[in-house]
Formats: structure tokens, sequence, C-alpha cells
């Protein structure tokens, strides 16, 4: 396997070039979903998780760091403010302020939402720790506000833009239901990229994705909106102006929202709609799009995230595990019973597959015998599907 792309230290941004500008003469080729290495990182063999951006971003993305899930702190009260230490990466700061030499990097740049289309348990959100600190100092330096306090507010921008993404995942598979055929998949590599010369050279649906940066940064989302510095919002389209075409065209929503619209949803659908009534997930939706932090997770609670306690797995869930990341050979056993030959120890360690889950007792003689640290230990690892291996080694 190769090595994991690394973000460079610096480059020249332009103009994307996506692959979905790409001319579509037959039958799309057979996707292959991608996977974690070991170590927890996204193995670049495999096809980028979001084939309609550029793979640029992706890369930046899904860096060298692991990844861990998370969830989102619900007030101000649960971040740990000014007294948490952050230094932002000079470099990363530098992709995101405003420069007449070239475009900054957008959302894009800072996370990505991996479909399910493509992904299945894998799907969807990931955050990069070091890009979006450099996107919040940008951020703060243009509001001449605390980066503590602009922090959380760029991490809820930034998962805006990619919730818009994942919206529009819904609308294909609304579109696929009532077409009878496959339509996201098609539109992500073939349609996505293409321009609407009288609106954008860029990709319309960063124009939608956009505009609900600023609808954000104008309104807050629940208990963050007295976080909201003065000038916030015309900080947000400031840098959104001197992003790539699409990007930088978010007041397209504002004055032509319904023809925006209209014709995304006609190029999702292959097909010319009337309706624009499409791309918005309720705040209901948006909780059920699992969220995964790329870099340090001590580094999270300062932007709003939560590492995200893990329980007990089911049992298909933990033996994929055991075979993908522990090296396990699974034989049966008695009954309900199986043994998992573990790599390096003496004896198989026997389990009960009966309730479906795997059982306190169990995870116990598992964690011990792995040698990690206890059993919410063990859960985690088989929640973020990392190996054993990895993490003894790293100690």
């Amino acid at each position: 396997m190769r090595p994991t792309a690394r973000f460079p230290e610096y480059f020249e941004v332009l103009a994307p070039q996506h692959i979905a500008e790409q001319a579509w003469d037959g039958e799309p080729e057979t996707l292959v979903a991608g996977d974690f290495d070991t170590s927890g990182r996204w193995a670049v063999d495999n096809a980028p998780p979001a084939p309609f951006l550029d793979d640029r971003y992706s890369a930046g993305v899904l860096s060298d760091s692991a990844t861990s899930t998370f969830v989102l702190a619900t007030s101000p009260s649960d971040l740990p403010g000014e007294n948490f230490a952050f230094e932002p990466d000079a470099k990363a700061v530098e992709l995101f302020t405003p420069d007449a030499n070239r475009p900054s990097m957008p959302a894009d740049a800072i996370a990505l939402y991996a479909p399910w289309h493509f992904y299945g348990e894998q799907w969807g959100i990931y955050v990069n720790e070091r890009l979006l600190g450099g996107f919040a100092q940008a951020l703060a330096t243009v509001t001449d506000a605390p980066l503590w306090q602009v922090a959380p507010l760029a991490h809820h921008q930034v998962l805006e833009h990619e919730w818009v993404h994942f919206a529009f995942e819904i609308a294909g598979t609304e579109l696929e239901d009532a077409i009878g055929a496959s339509r996201y998949r098609e539109y992500s590599w073939y349609a996505y990229g293409q321009p609407e010369p009288s609106l954008t050279l860029g990709p319309l649906e960063e124009v939608v994705a956009s505009a609900a940066e600023v609808l954000f940064a104008r309104h807050g989302r629940r208990g963050f909106k007295n976080l909201r510095p003065k000038g916030y919002t015309e900080a947000v389209g400031r840098l959104l102006d001197h992003c790539p075409p699409g990007y930088s065209e978010w007041r397209l929503m504002n004055t032509h929202p319904e023809e925006v619209l209209r014709h995304l949803v006609s190029r999702i659908a292959g097909r010319a709609m009337r309706t624009y009534r499409w791309g918005v997930a309720t705040d209901d939706e948006k909780d059920q799009v699992p969220l995964h932090w790329v870099g340090d997770p001590a580094v999270a609670p300062f932007f709003g995230a939560q590492p995200k306690s893990a329980g007990p797995p089911t049992i298909p869930r933990f033996e994929k595990w055991l075979r993908r990341r522990a090296g396990a050979e699974i034989v049966e056993g008695e009954g309900d019973h199986r043994k998992a030959r573990l790599p390096g120890a003496p004896h198989p360690v026997d389990y009960d597959t009966g309730a479906g889950f795997l059982l306190r007792p169990e995870s116990k003689q598992f964690a011990s015998v792995l040698a990690l640290k206890n059993i919410v230990d063990l859960y985690q690892h088989v929640a973020e599907m990392k190996s054993p291996r990895a993490t003894a080694a790293a100690e």
C-alpha cells in the first residue's frame, strides 16, 4: 500500500478541475468503496470519498492523521473557551487568508462529505483539525475576535456547507425512487462540475452550500448564535468572495435561487425539472450524519466537537473488526458460541453471540488479550475500525 496522501505545506489554488467535467458517453464505471488502513487513515489506493470534489481537497482533508468519531457540543458552556491553548498552523492560516494573487481555499478543503451511495458504513463528514484551525484564525483576524470565540463558529459554518451536500444526496435518493433508476452516482461523476454559463462557471451545488455558510453566519444555530462577533456575516461573505467559482457566487441564492436549484436538480435527475424545492435537510436529519475528526481528539473540544463514546458493538461489526483489524480467525464453538484465534495469543477467546452484541465479561477478556486499556477503549477501536496493533506500536 502506498503512503497516505499528505496535505502539501503550500500550493497555489486554481479553479478546480473536477472529474465530473468529463463528457459521459456511456454507462458509469463500477465504483468500489474506499477503506481505512490499519492505522485508521483513509487508504489512498481507493477512490477518494467525495468523487465530485477536486482530489486536492480530498487529499488535504484526509491527511496523515487518524480519524475519530465525534458529536457536536450543544451549548457554549460545553466549550473549554479561552483557557484552552491552541496554536494554529501558519501555513494553514495562509491558505484561507484573502490574497489578490490567488483564490482562497473553500470549506471543502477543510471538510468533505463522503456519500453513502459510495462509502456505506464509512459515510459522513470528515473534518481536518489543522485546516479548520487555519480557517478559524483567518476568520478571527478579519473579525478582530479571539480565536476561542470564533473556532466553534467556524466549525459549525463548515458543517453547514457539508450538510448541503448531504441534503442533495437525499434529493438524489428521492429522485431515484421516483424515476426508478440510478441517478446520484451518475450526477456525482459526470454532471456535478459542469458549469451553467448563465449563472456560474463553477459547480451549482457549491453555490447553494456556500450560501448556507452565510445563512448560518447571519442567524446562528442552536445555542451558538450568541458567540457571533460583530461583523461575522460580512467576514464570511468576504472570505467566500475570494474562493474559486461556484463558492464565490453564493449571492446567486439571494438573486436567482429558483434558477440555481432548478438547474441543479435537473442535473441530478438527468431531465428537466420544474420544481426547485430541494436540497434542505432538517436538524434531525443533520444529526444523523456521522461526524469524523481528522486530527488530535484532544483538540476537538476547542472547536465544539466532543469525542463520541462507543457502546458494545453488534456481533457482525465486532467480527468484521476482529478479522480486518485484529487479524483474527473465527471458528464455530458450541451452540451460540464462537472462538477467535488472535495472533500471538496462546489460546482462542470464546464469546457468546446469542445476545446480538458483545457481552461485558467477554469484552474485558478481549481488551486484556489485545493489550487495550479497558472495554471502553475496545469499543472505541471497534467503532472507529482502528487496529489495536497500530495503537500499541504508537504507544
